[in-house]
């Protein structure tokens, strides 16, 4: 009753697919028009795409739980309410992820396109200085090849993990 549940469900599933460190905590950022009803989006994706905060890269299947289908869909998280939503919603999230990936996820090109679409509207200078704040995340690991291959990557994952195609 005070958010609505399929926004909720898109940003926790896009924190998910994006491997974002703080997209559970301080990376989200909530917003309401009536002070009733909250809808959460991202304050930061600094950590995204397996990028740790010191420009390391991480697995692309890390933070992605198992799955089994005898069991309740669970997150290892510690946000308390991404493990609530997986528990009392599971099987609308799973019906929202198969919603998700046979459109907007379908490929890893196409959400790489959506990446560099925004990208481009970042004027050029706040990315110079951005990268001389950041030599570290500066690195190739923010090119065409690194983000196509993890985010494949961690679409198999979450496809193992919400049972998709099975």
């Amino acid at each position: 009753q005070y958010t609505d549940l399929t926004a909720l469900m898109d940003h926790f599933l896009l924190t998910v697919l994006f491997g974002s460190g703080n997209g559970d905590t301080a990376g989200t950022l909530w917003a309401t028009a009536d002070g009733v009803h909250w809808t959460p989006s991202f304050a930061s994706l600094h950590t995204a795409y397996g990028l740790t905060a010191e420009g390391k890269q991480t697995a692309a299947t890390e933070g992605v739980p198992a799955y089994s289908q005898w069991e309740v869909l669970t997150y290892e998280g510690d946000n308390l309410l991404w493990k609530r939503l997986c528990t009392v919603f599971g099987e609308e999230l799973k019906v929202r992820y198969s919603q998700l990936r046979a459109t907007v996820f379908r490929s890893p090109a196409l959400l790489y396109e959506s990446f560099r679409k925004q990208q481009g509207e970042i004027e050029a200078e706040l990315l110079e200085t951005e990268k001389e704040l950041h030599p570290a995340l500066a690195a190739d690991a923010v090119e065409t090849e690194v983000i196509s291959r993890y985010l494949q990557t961690r679409l198999a994952a979450m496809d193992a993990w919400m049972g998709y195609g099975k």
